[in-house]
């Protein structure tokens, strides 16, 4: 018996695209685990940081989340300091990086910068940015 298993899904984008998204996000969510904050959440500490005064629907919209599912990621980064908020108007609230968000947020990095080198180590330079912009074209 041959010891090898055929697997007809081996040529499937969506199949290879989840396997290398495992590859490459299971590592990452541990070592965010291990500063005590989701993929979500630092995706959310980020896209805040790079957009002082965003709305949670513009952030929503951004990470394709809906409305009832962002309000307690945002309550989770309010409570714990790590983002604050301001009144935009009578009905919006643009959210900031508070004192303990920037803490955060170098580690964060750090966390990111470091599972992206471990994962980029195996291409060149040209192939890693070429499948970051195929990636792109996925789901943009």
């Amino acid at each position: 018996m041959n010891s090898e298993i055929i697997n007809p899904l081996q040529d499937l984008a969506g199949y290879n695209l989840r396997r290398a998204s495992n590859i490459i996000i299971l590592p990452l969510e541990e070592s965010l685990r291990d500063i005590n904050i989701s993929i979500v959440s630092a995706t959310l500490l980020i896209l805040i940081e790079a957009n002082p005064g965003v709305t949670q629907s513009q952030l929503g919209r951004e990470v394709a989340i809906k409305s009832s599912n962002m309000t307690p990621l945002v309550l989770d980064l309010l409570g714990r300091e790590l983002i604050e908020r301001e009144r935009n108007d009578g009905r919006s609230y643009g959210l900031f990086i508070a004192g303990k968000g920037k803490t955060k947020l170098k580690k964060v990095w750090r966390c990111i910068l470091e599972s992206e080198a471990r994962q980029s180590n195996q291409f060149s330079r040209a192939e890693w940015k070429q499948l970051v912009c195929l990636l792109q074209k996925v789901w943009k």
